[in-house]
């Protein structure tokens, strides 16, 4: 599956689609910011458009196919599009940054945050 990143669309729409393909997981946009939050990067509201936060003009779209590991779907956000965003996953009533299972498919760490929840 494939979610099409266009200037117009928000990042509140982007991160409904990732949701829909994977409910126990969530994606967040962020922006580095030296006085800004986790290690200077502040979290963008999903009612920004994609145009707003990035310097690409070009449509592209970022394959989320759920054998992908969350590392690699990480890095095509920034590659292809310049975009820095995180994947969480649902951990009871928390979300958990997976930096430390970023070597898992969103497969994998959707199934978890199921079973955690």
């Amino acid at each position: 599956m494939n979610i099409e990143i266009s200037n117009e669309k928000s990042v509140g729409e982007v991160q409904k689609e990732f949701r829909t393909a994977f409910p126990f997981l969530k994606i967040e946009f962020f922006k580095k910011n030296g006085a800004g939050l986790r290690n200077g990067m502040q979290t963008i509201p999903d009612k920004t458009t994609i145009g707003m936060i990035r310097a690409a003009r070009a449509s592209d779209s970022v394959d989320i196919d759920p054998a992908r590991r969350v590392g690699e779907v990480e890095a095509d956000f920034l590659k292809k599009l310049g975009l820095l965003v995180r994947i969480f996953r649902k951990s009871g009533n928390m979300w958990i940054e997976t930096t430390l299972t970023d070597n898992w498919s969103l497969r994998r760490q959707n199934h978890e945050g199921e079973q955690m929840s």
